[in-house]
């Protein structure tokens, strides 16, 4: 977010906020002019950073099921990370079905609410999503996405909350689900033992994974109808470009059929080139044999340029 003053000359980039001895600090840098005792500053939250929605966590939900519980969570400019307890790596199916649930939900347009309310009372809520094990304040922040928190706090019990997100969060969120456009899941690993960390993209990075991966798909499909050496040089450019795109998971699941198949091709023609260059060292060494003169003291032999350690061994054995 950012600290500016009245008349817009100051500013002071927030990069971080931090809740300490009763006193809520601000961290970050002065970006224009100066700040100064005294002064007459307004507070701003920088939204195009922080287009999170607090569905995710409602999707692991459904798929995995109740005992999958939040462990902690980060939101910057570039991805949304989150963490999770759960045994055991996820299978594509799984992380298809989340993606889905949360693009409904983005598709749906539902109106996410914010409210302060006694941590005591919200947490009779049987379908609240909470870090539990945290200490939390008297009063917490509760946001939910299709309801407001203080109908569900009117029937606690009432299993149809299950049906929408409410949790715990002090973090700033977005108004409507619609305004993160899209979500995608970009990685699922191992954090530590029982816990799993998830990254995904909304808005533009979510366009900018699509846009990646079509391109990718692209120049893969491309490198298949090419041949030779060319083809060889193609396949190990593009294993280092698939290897670091930053694409989602269940793209990268289906393109990796794709490389598995160039990478063939590729292997293919490069056995084949070295049995034809195997057998071209030895004819050439059968040859310079055939005519070799009794008084010979050595032999200067040319061979081809690509010729490599295992063919030429090859043709040192006929001696």
């Amino acid at each position: 977010g950012y600290i500016k003053s009245d008349d817009n000359e100051n500013e002071f980039e927030v990069t971080d906020v931090q809740h300490f001895g009763g006193f809520v600090l601000h961290i970050g840098r002065v970006t224009n002019g100066a700040i100064k005792l005294n002064g007459k500053y307004s507070t701003g939250v920088d939204y195009d950073n922080r287009r999170k929605i607090a569905v995710l966590n409602y999707g692991l939900r459904e798929v995995l099921g109740s005992e999958c519980n939040q462990k902690g969570s980060l939101v910057d400019a570039d991805k949304t990370r989150f963490d999770f307890s759960h045994g055991k790596a996820l299978t594509i199916d799984q992380i298809v079905k989340i993606e889905n649930i949360v693009n409904d939900i983005i598709g749906q347009e539902l109106d996410i609410f914010t409210e302060e309310i006694e941590y005591s009372s919200i947490i009779t809520v049987k379908a609240l999503r909470a870090m539990f094990g945290e200490r939390y304040p008297k009063t917490v922040r509760v946001v939910s996405i299709g309801c407001k928190p203080s109908d569900a706090l009117k029937a606690p019990n009432d299993n149809r909350w299950f049906k929408f997100s409410i949790e715990l969060c002090g973090g700033t969120h977005l108004k409507n689900t619609k305004e993160a456009q899209k979500f995608i899941i970009i990685s699922e690993d191992a954090l530590s033992s029982g816990v799993r960390r998830m990254v995904a993209v909304t808005y533009d990075g979510a366009k900018q994974a699509i846009l990646e991966a079509n391109e990718l798909e692209q120049e893969i499909d491309d490198a298949l109808l090419v041949e030779g050496s060319k083809l060889v040089k193609e396949c190990a450019r593009l294993n280092d470009k698939f290897a670091n795109a930053y694409i989602g998971y269940k793209r990268k699941h289906d393109l990796k059929k794709k490389m598995k198949k160039l990478n063939a091709k590729s292997l293919k023609f490069k056995q084949k080139a070295s049995k034809s260059l195997s057998k071209n060292v030895k004819d050439s060494i059968k040859k310079v044999i055939d005519n070799l003169k009794s008084d010979t003291m050595f032999i200067v032999q040319k061979m081809d340029a690509q010729v490599d350690a295992k063919s030429l061994k090859e043709g040192i054995k006929i001696w």
